[in-house]
């Protein structure tokens, strides 16, 4: 998912969020209960769903970054193909 996408679905969560708060503020628990906790439910599935689909994104990007950091460490010679220092270099 690129970074646009992201933000897109944020917005659109976002956007979604308070349309269901504003009729959650209309609504009271007692009059009518069942749609009153159905609508905070949604909102916090939202919330959820938007807080893991960051996490997972940050997770990639982080992921690539490291990558990318390892692959010029690599270049170095310092290391080898296992990622594992090289000490000492052997003289022939």
């Amino acid at each position: 998912m690129t970074d646009l996408e992201l933000d897109i679905w944020n917005e659109w969560l976002r956007e979604k969020q308070g349309r269901l708060e504003e009729t959650l503020r209309a609504l009271s628990p007692e009059d009518n209960p069942q749609r009153y906790y159905r609508i905070a439910g949604r909102i916090d599935g939202m919330i959820d769903a938007l807080t893991m689909l960051a996490t997972v994104e940050e997770g990639k990007r982080f992921r690539k970054k490291l990558d990318a950091f390892r692959q010029k460490l690599l270049q170095t010679g310092d290391y080898n193909t296992d990622g594992d220092y090289i000490h000492s270099k052997k003289k022939l």
